[in-house]
């Protein structure tokens, strides 16, 4: 729990109690706080920076750093703080939403792995549809990232999602098959945490 490395990469996981190791916070679900996060890192070593909400600026720095400003400008309990450092390539798409907003899409994984990504892009469109035909809850923060990490299970943090890597990126062998209905439902079922979960 905590910030912790998978596979060279930097990853949270608070859920239940881990924001409480990474700083000094009173970690309980009923409290409700909004979370400005800046990260800096080294760009070779750390070329994607991400954290819950909307990407408001990023930029440069001397000794070849950079770095990255999120603005999360909902509450929520830290828990569902999230961040993920590290070296990754995007499949990216957009969803307009019912009232005409353009958001942003972005699959992230590692190179080898990009091609194997549409079905799960596809799954995560059509499941902001559904959401909006049914229950007319629309997506409310300008971009929705997923992360697919080698060594982890799961996690549901707004705009910054990510999954055990085998359970997103699809393929239909054999290997793959066990997995194909889990990997859908952890796709569609994220993506409705954001407003019928516990945001």
């Amino acid at each position: 729990m905590g910030l912790y490395k998978s596979s060279g990469n930097f990853c949270t996981q608070c859920e239940a109690e881990g924001f409480r190791r990474i700083t000094f916070f009173q970690d309980r679900p009923d409290i409700m706080a909004k979370y400005t996060v800046r990260i800096e890192a080294d760009k070779s070593l750390y070329p994607v920076l991400l954290s819950n909400g909307n990407l408001v600026e990023q930029g440069d720095l001397q000794d070849g750093k950079h770095y990255a400003v999120w603005e999360d400008p909902f509450k929520k309990p830290s828990y569902l703080f999230a961040l993920v450092a590290g070296k990754f390539q995007s499949s990216d798409d957009t969803f307009v939403t019912r009232s005409g907003r353009k958001v942003s899409l972005r699959i992230w994984t590692s190179a080898d792995d990009l091609p194997k990504t549409a079905h799960a892009m596809y799954s995560l469109k059509a499941a902001m549809k559904w959401d909006e035909d049914v229950f007319g809850l629309e997506y409310d923060l300008d971009l929705f990232n997923i992360v697919a990490i080698p060594d982890f299970n799961s996690s549901s943090i707004p705009s910054l999602y990510w999954l055990l890597q085998k359970l997103l990126l699809m393929q239909i062998t054999l290997q793959y098959l066990d997995v194909l209905a889990m990997s859908l439902f952890l796709a569609i079922m994220l993506y409705f945490h954001n407003w019928t979960g516990n945001r």
